[in-house]
Order: C-alpha cells, then sequence, then structure tokens
C-alpha cells in the first residue's frame, strides 16, 4: 500500500487425516452365542489400517436379553435373550459396526452352595489365613464356577480368587460363594476374627460302643471332641461328679468305677472358657454270664511276669484285650478269634511297672486286671 510496513503470514501445515472406512466386530472362536453369567472379550478390524484415529466406541442394545460392555470392549451377559453389540468410530467418519449376539441360559442352573471352611471351623486369628470351600449343587450344573467375596461386619477381612480368607481386624464377617451361571444363587458362612486365641466353644464325650453302664471295678476309656478344631488350647481337665455312686478319673480320661450307682462325668476346657462336656454312667455290682454274684473267669497267669502273659478268657465270649498304662496310655489291642479262649501277651518291649489289662466281651462288657511286668 506504499506504506513500506511488511505484513507476515504464518501458516500451520497440517497432515492429512485419513478417516476410518471400515469396523468389522470380531468374537473369539466365532460363537454368536453367550451364555448367562460369561464375559467374553470382543475384538474389532479398523480399515483402513492406518486410519489417524482407530478408538472405537463400545455400546449394547438390548433386545431380550440384558448384557453390558466396557469401554474396551468386554462384554458381561446378564440375561437370556438376544442383543445387538455396536462399535462406532470415534472419528466423527460414523464408520462402525453391529453384531447380533444371543445370550443363552445353561440347561441345568446352580440351585445350591454350601461353604465351609478348612477342618470345618468357624473361627480364626487376626491376621491369619483360612481356606474356605464351596460346595455347588446339583454336581451335574453346567457351569458350577464362583465368585468369592467377603460382606464385613464388625471384622474385616479380605478373599482370594481361590476362596483363601485373610483376616484383618477382628470381629465376624460374611464369606460368600457366589454362582456364575446367572441363576443368582449364593451360599455363604459366617467367619468369627479373634484378636487373642480362640477359645474352645464345645466338648463332646464318648466311649467306645457308647457304653452307659459299666461293673464296679471295670476301666472304661473315654474320649473328647473339642470344638472348633482349632482352638488355641485344646487340652481338657477330666473330673467325677459324684451322684449315688463313686468312680476315679485320670486326667487321660480312663475311668475306673468304685461304687454302685450314678457318676457324672466332665471334661472341662483349661482355656479358661469354662465350657464342658459331660457323660453320665451307671455303675452296677459285678455280675457274670450266668447271672450269679461272680464276674466272668477270666485268668491272667505268670502273673507278676517278665514280659509275656496269657490270658484265659474262660467263660467270657471275648473280642479283644486291651493293655493300658496306669495313667491312661493304650499300650496294645489283641483281637482274639470266635470261640478263642486263650491268647499270649508280650510286654517284654514295654517298661516295667503296672498295667491295666481290660477284657472286653462281644456282650460289651468289661472284665479288668491289674497285670505287673518285670
Amino acid at each position: 500500500d506504499g506504506s513500506g510496513v511488511a505484513d507476515t503470514l504464518q501458516l500451520n501445515i497440517v497432515g492429512t487425516v485419513i478417516l476410518v472406512n471400515d469396523v468389522e466386530i470380531q468374537v473369539p472362536g466365532g460363537s454368536t452365542e453367550v451364555h448367562v453369567g460369561e464375559s467374553v472379550q470382543l475384538g474389532a478390524t479398523v480399515l483402513p489400517q492406518d486410519a489417524t484415529n482407530q478408538v472405537l466406541a463400545w455400546s449394547v442394545i438390548l433386545g431380550t436379553g440384558t448384557a453390558t460392555i466396557s469401554p474396551d470392549g468386554m462384554l458381561s451377559a446378564t440375561g437370556a435373550g438376544d442383543i445387538q453389540v455396536v462399535a462406532l468410530a470415534t472419528d466423527l467418519s460414523g464408520a462402525g459396526d453391529t453384531l447380533a449376539l444371543t445370550i443363552a441360559s445353561y440347561n441345568v442352573e446352580v440351585e445350591q452352595i454350601w461353604v465351609s471352611a478348612a477342618g470345618g471351623v468357624s473361627d480364626m486369628l487376626e491376621g491369619g489365613s483360612l481356606q474356605c470351600y464351596a460346595e455347588v449343587l446339583p454336581e451335574d450344573a453346567d457351569n458350577p464356577s464362583i465368585a468369592w467375596s467377603v460382606v464385613d461386619g464388625t471384622g474385616e477381612a479380605t478373599i482370594s480368587p481361590e476362596g483363601l480368607l485373610g483376616a484383618q481386624t477382628a470381629g465376624t464377617v460374611e464369606v460368600v460363594a457366589a454362582a456364575q451361571d446367572g441363576s443368582g444363587v449364593s451360599g455363604s458362612l459366617v467367619i468369627t476374627i479373634h484378636s487373642g486365641s480362640i477359645p474352645v466353644s464345645d466338648i463332646s464325650i464318648t466311649s467306645e460302643g457308647c457304653v452307659e453302664v459299666l461293673e464296679k471295678g471295670e476301666t472304661l476309656q473315654l474320649t473328647v471332641t473339642v470344638l472348633p478344631s482349632n482352638a488355641t488350647n485344646a487340652s481338657v481337665s477330666w473330673s467325677v461328679h459324684q451322684g449315688t455312686g463313686s468312680a476315679v478319673i485320670s486326667q487321660s480320661g480312663l475311668l475306673t468305677a468304685a461304687s454302685e450307682g450314678t457318676v457324672e462325668v466332665r471334661a472341662t476346657a483349661a482355656d479358661g472358657s469354662g465350657v464342658y462336656g459331660s457323660y453320665a454312667l451307671t455303675i452296677t455290682g459285678t455280675t457274670g454270664l450266668d447271672g450269679n454274684d461272680q464276674p466272668p473267669a477270666l485268668m491272667v497267669y505268670p502273673n507278676p511276669s517278665a514280659g509275656k502273659f496269657y490270658v484265659q478268657t474262660g467263660g467270657l465270649s471275648a473280642e479283644k484285650i486291651r493293655v493300658y498304662t496306669v495313667v491312661g496310655s493304650l499300650v496294645g489291642e489283641w483281637m482274639l478269634q470266635e470261640g478263642q479262649t486263650l491268647i499270649e501277651l508280650d510286654l517284654s518291649d514295654e517298661d516295667p511297672g503296672a498295667y491295666f489289662l481290660q477284657c472286653l466281651s462281644r456282650e460289651h462288657r468289661f472284665v479288668t486286671r491289674l497285670i505287673i511286668s518285670r
């Protein structure tokens, strides 16, 4: 314009934008059927391969079926029926693809789930771990897979995909195993987390043959089952609460009947929880098999012995013979054949001392003798 001022023009040269012109959705394996509860990673081919923006927007058009899809194409089938999956280019080209899918139900769905923990326990210590298990019914369910989760209550815990529970803080938590076949079935187990020791919650006492009647002078070995099985201190203290009869018991649970009447045996938890189990017994006078007042003939000779004893059962229909130490530890057990009345016992490998010999008849009668090995 004659002013002598020069104008400058700055230009930004932008490269050519290549738009998407075709999208094709791909399903692993080529199947267009997905089962309820399944998740399938979908893919897509974008053309041309050098398109500037190859990002796709995934969505689901619901029909008679239901499903969700993540931004990267992970489809989760939630309800049976038909759906359409859409993959749309995000470069404003308008290119995209749709795929019709059928979500199918399983023929045999899960009906029930039982949750348990290793050892049948429902208590654990803070900071510890416990393996949980799920039993899925029916056994022929098409998809027996489950997903583990924890619902925190007064306590807190985590759980792995394999069901390994990790206790974090004391209190109660609920472990849940949920079916993955779309049935909506789940099972649960409440676990108590302790910050200190795990106390005994129950004690039961049993005896072989469930003996409830014992003759005066006989012995009976009692055993206990302590719950939970992972109690920190599972030891018990034995005692006899005399009723109309009397008896004594060792700390290994070997009871000796002293006088006629009733007694109550107790096994009390040694952890201070105060929990105990009880077992009622009736002690009768000694009677023989023939109904008189004499015990069945049972001879042990020689007694004392250098280690070998011979037992003559006489009129007692003997089934087995056991030998215990005086504190109730089982030394050995010998079985007798039908009709056998003589048996040799070899205690040569045992320490010299006194032992109880107990003979059990096929009528569940006990006869006990004191033997001396020297």
